[in-house]
């Protein structure tokens, strides 16, 4: 009975333990299936979360390829851009060059080439630009624009328009060593932020400009005919030397003799010879340093400065040396040349440049009065033969000749003894 209730109770307890097992599974089961209802949740939400991130990465996607393609186009609309506008400097006539802020050259067009004769590979990313103007190292305009120094220290001759800087100069390697004057103009180069990269310059060949000043302050100042200083220039050195810092000075004046008869009867064309015979014989008897100027018509002045009497009668003689070597070298040709020649001096060292001009004049009228007579006859021997020479094949020639003479010497005065 014993061994009964024993197997029953075990039974029992082997009935509880399955029942507790089989709840133990079923409570496995149900959390098995919670995760699983769980899993699918989440799973569901990943399968979600992908499709939208899907989406948003293919638009994404579709974007970064739009702003790929458009930054393409704006790199080669740049490029573009960039190479026509190299393209245009390249082709423009002036020269034109530009460097970066470590001074080596980025652009070096058509121009600047043919004027320099250096050629765009030879130089672009070099900074040894100078040897092409200058055949040596020396700061150019465009260095001033990056240096830190202000142009006045550099060279008293830049002039400043806001940031633009410009300069006239004389560059001798210019066109293979011909050289030429060129002006140039050079402006900063800065980036979209505002930061200073580097420097362009522009250069103009201005040579023919400077050389037609030149001419244009030549002809200002001497006489078209006979080369020698004109009378603008004669009342400037006159000016000048009054006050006397250049004490003693001395005036010489000179007059051609018979130059209005020259011209009526052989044309001005032989007058004008003759005067340029004048002015040469004049100009050739001074130094360098004198001034001898042509004052009017038939009317030549030559000032000495630092010289006392004994150096301006010199050179008085100097004048009628040359004048009478010339006439004896034309002998028995057209005319002989004809000059009045009077001259004052001043020592002291106050001068008066009018008064000594005054003087020097009132003694060339004196000898001119002085020589009259003989000069106007000899001025008619020698048209007379000038006109017979001219008229010798014509009928008529001595008598239209004689009656020229006699109208001449009337004109001037002469007696019949003297004629």
């Amino acid at each position: 009975m014993k061994d009964a209730d024993k197997t029953k109770e075990q039974l029992i307890n082997e009935l509880v333990e399955m029942r507790q097992k089989i709840a133990d599974c079923e409570a496995l089961e149900t959390r098995h299936k919670q995760k699983a209802d769980e899993f699918r949740e989440y799973r569901d939400h990943l399968e979600q979360l992908i499709e939208e991130r899907t989406v948003e990465l293919k638009a994404a996607k579709e974007r970064l390829l739009q702003e790929i393609d458009e930054r393409k186009r704006v790199e080669e609309t740049t490029r573009t851009t960039i190479r026509q506008l190299f393209d245009i400097i390249n082709f423009l006539p002036d020269p034109i060059f530009a460097i970066d802020i470590d001074r080596k050259v980025t652009v070096w067009n058509r121009a600047i080439r043919e004027m320099t004769g250096v050629h765009w590979k030879d130089i672009v990313g070099k900074s040894d630009y100078a040897y092409a103007f200058y055949n040596k190292s020396r700061p150019l305009l465009i260095d001033l624009i990056l240096s830190d120094k202000t142009e006045a220290e550099i060279h008293e001759h830049v002039g400043r328009m806001g940031d633009l800087l410009t300069i006239e100069r004389y560059a001798p390697a210019a066109y293979g060593g011909k050289g030429a004057f060129l002006w140039g103009i050079a402006a900063p180069l800065y980036d979209r932020d505002g930061n200073l990269v580097g420097a362009i310059e522009s250069i103009r060949d201005i040579t023919e400009q400077r050389l037609l000043q030149r001419q244009l302050k030549y002809l200002g100042l001497h006489d078209s005919l006979t080369g020698l200083y004109n009378r603008a220039y004669f009342d400037q050195e006159v000016l000048r030397l009054e006050g006397g810092r250049h004490a003693p000075v001395g005036i010489i004046v000179c007059d051609v003799n018979g130059l209005k008869f020259v011209n009526d009867t052989l044309g001005h064309e032989f007058g004008d010879n003759l005067l340029k015979v004048a002015a040469n014989a004049i100009k050739v008897s001074f130094r360098a340093g004198d001034v001898v100027a042509r004052i009017g018509g038939d009317e030549f002045a030559v000032i000495l400065p630092n010289s006392d009497r004994l150096t301006v009668k010199n050179g008085v003689q100097r004048i009628r040396d040359k004048i009478a070597r010339y006439n004896l070298a034309k002998e028995g040709l057209p005319l002989p040349l004809s000059l009045s020649v009077g001259f004052a001096v001043c020592e002291e060292a106050s001068i008066n440049m009018d008064d000594l001009f005054k003087e020097a004049d009132d003694n060339m009228y004196l000898e001119k009065m002085y020589h009259k007579q003989s000069t106007r006859k000899a001025i008619v021997q020698a048209l007379s033969r000038v006109m017979e020479a001219r008229d010798f094949t014509a009928q008529g020639h001595a008598e239209r000749v004689q009656n020229l003479v006699a109208d001449i010497a009337a004109a001037i005065d002469l007696s019949e003894q003297q004629t």
